[in-house]
């Protein structure tokens, strides 16, 4: 029974490690040439597999940037719950609030996911979930340190974070000469404002 128990076990690690193999090599290439020109050969020759293992673990490239997504996601969950910046806001700093924080490939597949969301609706699909969950997640946290504001309001403040710092990700290629230090202070500034002394949030339409 030990026996089984233990190469049950074994073929789960190495499904896993095979999955991750895969997903390294599927995001090289993206990151590389795009979505499109990735193709199931390339991931299968860079992680070592056949194309039909691959396609044991993944039904297609859909499946394997929903995969990339998810594990994204997590890694982000991850560093959520650990970063004191999102339980106490006053503590954010530059290192919980700039884009350096994400690392040079995850940052460039974000992009390239971005890109492709706005062709494929699978793929916006897959981002719009992720949002979600990272969303919520951020809302959470907020409100342990302030019990007393609107989580309609907090979702605002989560958005305008994300979106301030997707767009440092972005402008830091355009705008080089930009001093990412100061615009991460500003930013952090802005956000605690409007955390302490809220506006009133617009009303939809």
């Amino acid at each position: 029974m030990v026996t089984t128990d233990n190469k049950s076990q074994t073929k789960t690690e190495r499904d896993q490690q095979r999955r991750e193999l895969i997903l390294d090599a599927a995001q090289h290439h993206v990151v590389e040439l795009g979505f499109h020109r990735t193709s199931m050969a390339m991931i299968a020759e860079s992680s070592g597999l056949s194309v039909g293992q691959i396609y044991r673990y993944f039904e297609n490239k859909e499946a394997i940037i929903a995969a990339l997504v998810e594990r994204m996601t997590n890694q982000r969950l991850q560093w959520m719950e650990l970063e004191k910046g999102w339980l106490k806001p006053v503590e954010w700093n530059e290192s919980s609030m700039a884009p350096a924080r994400i690392a040079d490939a995850d940052r460039a597949l974000l992009l390239e996911i971005q890109a492709e969301a706005a062709r494929n609706p699978a793929i916006a699909e897959i981002s719009y979930q992720a949002h979600l969950t990272l969303q919520a997640k951020a809302v959470s946290l907020l409100r342990k340190a302030f019990p007393e504001a609107d989580d309609d309001y907090l979702k605002l403040i989560v958005e305008l974070r994300a979106t301030l710092i997707q767009g440092m990700m972005l402008r830091r290629y355009d705008a080089r000469d930009m001093d990412q230090g100061k615009m991460t202070r500003f930013c952090m500034e802005l956000l605690l404002s409007l955390l302490n002394d809220p506006l009133d949030a617009p009303q939809p339409h």
